[in-house]
C-alpha cells in the first residue's frame, strides 16, 4: 500500500503488520478507548504525527478494514481522506468520509471510525482552549458566548476548505524537508496560521462574525503593525499580539492591510524578513552561508527561499553572498 505524499514520514509513530502493535499504539499513543481489525494476513497499519503546539497533523493508514472507538476529549477532529472511505458515528449519527467529503468531530464528543480497506487520511486536530483564545484575538474582545462546532461533513467546493487543505499541504512539506534545525519561532507561526484557517473553514457558532467584514478601517493600525514586525521579526508573529499591538482584532487588521497596503500582515513579514537576509548576505562573516541565513530569517524551505529572494532582489542568495565575499 503507497501512503500518501503528506505522510509525514520525518515523524513516524508506527508501521507494522501485527494489529496488537497497532491496538497498543492507537490505545496509547491517540486515546482509543477500543481498536480492532478484521482479521487477515495481509493487515498493515501506519501512522506519523506533527505536532504544533495546540495543533496536531496526524497521517495514518489501514490495509484492512479497521475500527476504533475514542472518548470524549478536548480538542476538534477534522478527517481529510486521501484514499478508500471510512465512516465516522457521532452521537448515533453516522457520516460517510471519503475523497469528495470530510468529517467535523466536536470537541466532547465520543466517536467510533471504521476504517475501509486501503483508506488513507490526514487528521488535523486542534485544542478547544486555543481556538477560543484565537477567536478573542480574531474579534477583538472576548466573545459573548461558547466556540462551537457541529457534528458535520464538508464536501468538495465548501468556501475556505479548499484553502485549509492547501495549508495543510504546505504545512507538511515544510515540516517534512530535512534541515538542520527549524528556526525556533516558525512552528509557533504554522500552529498560529493553522488555527486562524480552521476557524475561517470550519463552521462554528462565530463563523457569520468572522466572515463579517470590519468596521473599523485606519491606516495607523497597519502603520503600528508594521513598527512593531520591523522591531521583532525574529520573534514569533501571532494573531493575539498583533491584535494587542493595533488595539483592534486581528479581523480589521488583515482587512485595513489589504485595503492600505494590497497585501496581508504576513506578506510584511515576509518582506522584512528577505531584507534582513539580504542584509546578512551583503555583510558575512567566515561561517555566513545561504542556508544559515534563510534558517535564521525564518525561512525553512531553501528551495522556496531562493525563489521569494530572487523575485524580490533579482539575483540567487548564493550570487549575493558570493560577490559580498569577493568585494571583502
Amino acid at each position: 500500500m503507497q501512503t500518501t505524499a503528506l505522510s509525514l514520514s520525518q515523524f513516524p509513530i508506527v508501521d507494522t503488520h501485527d494489529s496488537e502493535v497497532m491496538r497498543e499504539i492507537m490505545m496509547t499513543r491517540y486515546g482509543a478507548a477500543h481498536f480492532e481489525s478484521s482479521k487477515s494476513n495481509h493487515f498493515l497499519g501506519r501512522s506519523a504525527v506533527a505536532g504544533l503546539g495546540s495543533a496536531s497533523l496526524i497521517m495514518c493508514a489501514y490495509a484492512t478494514r479497521s475500527l476504533a472507538d475514542f472518548s470524549e476529549a478536548g480538542f476538534v477532529r477534522l478527517q481529510i481522506a486521501f484514499a478508500g472511505t471510512a465512516r465516522t458515528t457521532i452521537a448515533g449519527r453516522a457520516f460517510e468520509v471519503g475523497a469528495d467529503q470530510s468529517c467535523v468531530t466536536p470537541a466532547g464528543r465520543p466517536c467510533r471510525i471504521e476504517f475501509g480497506a486501503g483508506y488513507q487520511q490526514i487528521l488535523i486536530r486542534v485544542e478547544q482552549g486555543a481556538m477560543e483564545q484565537r477567536i478573542a484575538a480574531l474579534l477583538g474582545a472576548k466573545p459573548r458566548g461558547r466556540l462551537e462546532f457541529s457534528a458535520s461533513t464538508l464536501g468538495k467546493g465548501h468556501v475556505h476548505l479548499d484553502g485549509l487543505k492547501n495549508l495543510i499541504r504546505f504545512v507538511a512539506g515544510e515540516l517534512a524537508t530535512p534541515r538542520v534545525q527549524m528556526p525556533h519561532f516558525l512552528s509557533r507561526e504554522f500552529e498560529d496560521t493553522l488555527l486562524v484557517a480552521f476557524l475561517k473553514a470550519i463552521p462554528n457558532s462565530f463563523s457569520d462574525f468572522l466572515h463579517r467584514r470590519p468596521s473599523i478601517d485606519t491606516a495607523a493600525h497597519v502603520r503600528r503593525v508594521e513598527e512593531y514586525i520591523d522591531a521583532h521579526w525574529q520573534l514569533p508573529i501571532s494573531v493575539e499580539k498583533l491584535a494587542d499591538v493595533s488595539g483592534v482584532g486581528a479581523r480589521t487588521i488583515f482587512a485595513t492591510f489589504k485595503r492600505h497596503r494590497g497585501y496581508t500582515p504576513l506578506g510584511y513579514v515576509k518582506m522584512v524578513r528577505l531584507k534582513n537576509a539580504n542584509n546578512l548576505l551583503q555583510a558575512p562573516t567566515e561561517t555566513t552561508s545561504v542556508t544559515n541565513v534563510a534558517l535564521s530569517c525564518g525561512f525553512s524551505n531553501l528551495g522556496h527561499f531562493a525563489n521569494d529572494y530572487q523575485d524580490t532582489f533579482g539575483e540567487l542568495p548564493s550570487l549575493t553572498l558570493a560577490r559580498a565575499r569577493r568585494l571583502q
